[in-house]
């Protein structure tokens, strides 16, 4: 027999004809709403657990496969791209080693390049300042030469006008010594 709501409501009421109000609303508080095949044992409550918690077990048991199998599959895909990249990492190195001694080659051409360069360089250099210090050195000696003829010919004309200033000198004395000598006599 199935418990309603109605059914539960008269037999309400009849316990309220029979026991009262008070204890009919005692007895139908501590009356289950439902039948009491609906009620759950203590047997039936463990029996729920257990196997809720044989299902949880099992289930925890699942994802941690599942994630060691995922974790697993990681590190294989990590280690792989950790080789792959370790593998890229080398040959790049190798090609800018491979560069960077091309580099050095070409540096150590092109500086012994320049050196040859710089020394054709200084070596002209040096010849063209030779060239023009001798040529210095020549216009230097012919300088000495023409000043050492020039000293000579101020030296035969300043000889030439200190006798011609002599002469003169010599000569005005002389008619000066004349001109008093007759202006003494005449007097």
């Amino acid at each position: 027999m199935t418990i309603t709501e109605e059914s539960r409501h008269a037999l309400h009421l009849r316990l309220d004809e029979v026991l009262g109000p008070e204890a009919a609303s005692t007895l139908m508080t501590a009356v289950p709403p439902m039948g009491w095949h609906d009620l759950a044992t203590r047997t039936h409550v463990s029996e729920v657990v257990e196997a809720l918690d044989q299902k949880m077990t099992g289930e925890f048991r699942a994802v941690r496969t599942e994630m060691a199998t995922e974790s697993a599959a990681l590190r294989a895909e990590i280690a792989s791209e950790s080789a792959a990249l370790r593998a890229e990492i080398a040959s790049e190195s190798a090609a800018l080693r491979s560069e960077i001694g091309a580099l050095r080659s070409d540096m150590a051409t092109e500086s012994a390049a320049l050196r040859g360069e710089m020394s054709a360089m200084a070596a002209t250099l040096r010849g063209e300042m030779t060239t023009g210090f001798a040529e210095v050195r020549g216009e230097i000696a012919t300088l000495r030469g023409e000043v050492s003829t020039l000293r000579q010919e101020i030296r035969a004309d300043v000889r030439s006008v200190a006798l011609q200033v002599m002469f003169a000198v010599m000569g005005t004395m002389v008619a000066l010594a004349l001109a008093a000598y007759t202006v003494g006599t005449h007097r």
